[in-house]
């Protein structure tokens, strides 16, 4: 696999060259599975999910129809929003190749918040016309409160597997979620783990009191959970495997989801989650100290390669339940289930994948705080601070918030079972591995920190990097101004003990 080197120039070098997917006459496996497909994307415009909705449109050209669902937000119409959308630099290279891919995508008014996500037309609609579902929607605040993160990430789940047994032209159902869906386990196997809550017990609990009292007796509901998310994605598997039956539904687990590797730019994020936020915090001077084992391995994976291996699972989850002589597709008239029944009964048919990189081309949490360190001169910013400004307070309560979230995660370590990684890899044609790459060993840890950070500064400082010059003359007065402030204090303090001594003796 072949990487173009960065350079100190403007933000249209990150746009990855064309001649890294190789188009060709012929379309390759996976994008001929995804050839007149009517896909239901859900989370369209959340950090994984605007690269996914960017690759499924550019690499597989042919599908008929992407519907996104959308609120209405700030008094802004989904059609505004979406307009907004593709403003985005990560739609450029998108449009340049296909101007008219917009008319692919249909809007659908939603809120997954809420009990009826759907109009009943709506939802008519799409069981009439949508054969691929990728459910990735979800709230990613750790600290959600847990009405909320249970009624967005389990709630909606349970919806639109109901609905999906209603399709007729069902081929694959993708619900994606967290590799630390079960982080209370040291071992994490590929499947769904028990959990001491299921749906229909949670939503009991949940409807039977008030907001008051749920946030008060919310730490004694997660018990070892460390927080709302990875709860609620927890229980969330067990309604896959419990409203799933029948279906040809699978489980996509990514560690920690960081900026992009390669496509369509590089080194694109645009928000403070995880480790960038760790970074960008530190590199402006907004973060001072921040809580990890640095032995400890930092298991992260790029964004654009975690929605390849969701693109390429969706095909290989269709093509496993397409050969297995035992697979029936049930309708919802046909699968009659008993609401009490927990999810006791394991679905066989489930296919969990974790993608990780702990387990092929670790890096601890030490060796990415060096590297970043050591490539900072290439991405001095202008906003770069020496003591707090109001004008970012906003931005230092995210980062100082989400540092602290982090730190769990920081200060633990997981072993994942990564077979399913590995055998749909091994499964892919070269063009496939190409064109849909995720190969988590073919990772360059160097190279793509060596422009981790001037993403960081272009797409969430917003300072572009001709500005690079100005920032490294500022870096230089900071640097200059902080060591003659510590050595004015380290002679302050000799003097102060000299005094000391003076009057003593």
């Amino acid at each position: 696999m072949t990487v173009l080197e960065g350079q100190d120039i403007f933000v249209e070098d990150f746009i990855k060259q064309e001649e890294l997917i190789k188009d060709s006459l012929q379309p390759s496996e996976i994008q001929k599975f995804y050839e007149n497909s009517t896909i239901l994307l859900t989370g369209a415009t959340g950090f994984l999910g605007k690269i996914l909705l960017e690759k499924l449109l550019r690499s597989c050209p042919k599908i008929k129809t992407i519907y996104v669902l959308l609120r209405c937000k700030k008094g802004k119409s989904i059609e505004k929003r979406m307009e907004e959308e593709f403003k985005e630099p990560i739609y450029e290279m998108l449009l340049r190749k296909y101007p008219n891919c917009m008319e692919k995508i249909k809007l659908i008014n939603s809120d997954l918040s809420q009990d009826e996500i759907l109009s009943p037309e709506d939802r008519k609609k799409l069981i009439k016309d949508v054969s691929i579902v990728i459910h990735c929607a979800a709230t990613v605040r750790f600290d959600e409160k847990l009405r909320h993160a249970f009624k967005t990430n389990v709630n909606s789940t349970k919806y639109f597997l109901t609905m999906a047994k209603e399709m007729k032209n069902l081929k694959v159902f993708i619900h994606v979620s967290t590799a630390y869906s079960n982080c209370v386990l040291r071992e994490i196997p590929e499947k769904v783990v028990k959990h001491k809550y299921n749906y229909k017990k949670m939503n009991d609990l949940i409807n039977s009191i008030d907001d008051d009292l749920l946030d008060k007796i919310t730490p004694q509901i997660l018990d070892n959970w460390t927080n709302t998310y990875v709860f609620t994605k927890s229980i969330a598997e067990g309604t896959v495997q419990e409203y799933g039956k029948g279906l040809p539904v699978g489980i996509f687990r990514p560690s920690i989801v960081i900026s992009t590797y390669r496509e369509p730019l590089r080194n694109w994020v645009n928000n403070y989650y995880g480790p960038q936020g760790v970074v960008f915090g530190a590199g402006i001077g907004l973060l001072r100290t921040f809580l990890c084992d640095e032995n400890n391995i930092a298991d992260m994976v790029p964004v654009d390669m975690v929605c390849n291996a969701i693109i390429a699972m969706a095909w290989d989850v269709a093509q496993i339940k397409n050969e297995n002589p035992n697979f029936e597709q049930l309708t919802w008239k046909d699968d009659v289930k008993d609401d009490n029944n927990s999810n006791d009964n394991d679905n066989d048919d489930l296919i969990v994948m974790n993608y990780v990189s702990s387990n092929k081309n670790p890096i601890s949490w030490g060796k990415f705080l060096d590297l970043n360190y050591e490539f900072r001169h290439e991405s001095y910013s202008k906003v770069m601070l020496w003591h707090s400004s109001l004008t970012l307070m906003k931005a230092y309560e995210k980062i100082h918030r989400f540092s602290k979230i982090i730190a769990y995660f920081c200060l633990n370590t997981w072993k994942f079972e990564e077979k399913a990684t590995t055998n749909l890899w091994n499964k892919m044609s070269d063009k496939d591995k190409e064109i849909f790459f995720f190969n988590i060993e073919e990772l360059d840890w160097n190279f793509y920190l060596r422009n981790y950070l001037k993403g960081l500064r272009v797409y969430l400082a917003k300072d572009d990097l001709s500005t690079l010059p100005e920032g490294r003359r500022k870096a230089k007065k900071l640097f200059i101004a902080h060591y003659t402030l510590v050595t004015l204090l380290y002679l302050l303090g000799l003097y102060i003990l000299w005094r000391i001594y003076s009057i003593i003796f």
